[in-house]
């Protein structure tokens, strides 16, 4: 949700629940809106063990991507091997072509 202007975040931690509270302030300071959401504590938890799946997630990506990248390097080397050779042979191949007699 985007709120306009500068943001006042105050919450509270009750024993049942928790209390967040968003003050907007318009660009003078003065109050325009608050918006309060009272959520439950076991809230966090799943959202604390997502954010632990997407941090790993982008861990083990980061690791393939490396790995992707070196085992790229090896073969665009091995790509640029192969066509070096594929030209020094159509070049004896030509030789031998211009040495053949003319029929």
């Amino acid at each position: 949700m985007n709120l306009p202007g500068p943001h006042l975040f105050s919450w509270s931690d009750f024993s049942d629940y928790l209390k967040i509270e968003v003050s907007c302030l318009d660009h003078k300071g003065n109050f325009q809106q608050t918006f309060v959401m009272n959520l439950d504590p076991d809230f966090f938890e799943p959202l604390d063990q997502k954010v632990d799946r997407v941090l790993a997630l982008c861990d083990s990506l980061h690791e393939e991507n490396l790995a992707l990248r070196s085992r790229m390097a090896v073969l665009e080397s091995e790509k640029q091997s192969l066509a070096d050779k594929m030209d020094a042979a159509r070049a004896r191949l030509e030789v031998l072509r211009d040495k053949l007699p003319e029929a």
